[in-house]
């Protein structure tokens, strides 16, 4: 009977033993991929906040081009007010021409 216990008691500690072992193993093996994968996680923090910082100044820029598109299309208006005011004038210029019976000016 003793010897039962004594080979239980045995048997026990070589599956601790092999249990530790796997466990290192293991151990040894994740260790570098956590690692490479830490790395990386802090390279792509880095990224991340540059990428912000860039679409922070092309939102800006964004924003500017927007304004300036605002003021070309309000310069743009203006033009053609002022055209369709020429064209006008051109053509009340030509009618009192007309009225008066004088030749038209080239």
């Amino acid at each position: 009977m003793l010897w039962v216990q004594a080979s239980v008691i045995l048997g026990s500690f070589l599956y601790i033993i092999l249990a530790i072992m796997n466990y290192i193993g293991v151990v040894a093996k994740v260790k570098p991929l956590m690692d490479r994968a830490k790395a990386r996680s802090l390279k792509l923090e880095d990224a991340i906040a540059t990428e912000i910082k860039l679409d922070a100044i092309v939102q800006e820029q964004v924003e500017n081009e927007k304004i300036g598109l605002t003021e070309i299309k309000l310069a743009v208006a203006e033009i053609k007010q002022e055209m369709r005011a020429a064209q006008t004038r051109e053509q009340a210029i030509k009618q009192e021409f007309f009225k008066r019976g004088l030749p038209m000016p080239s």
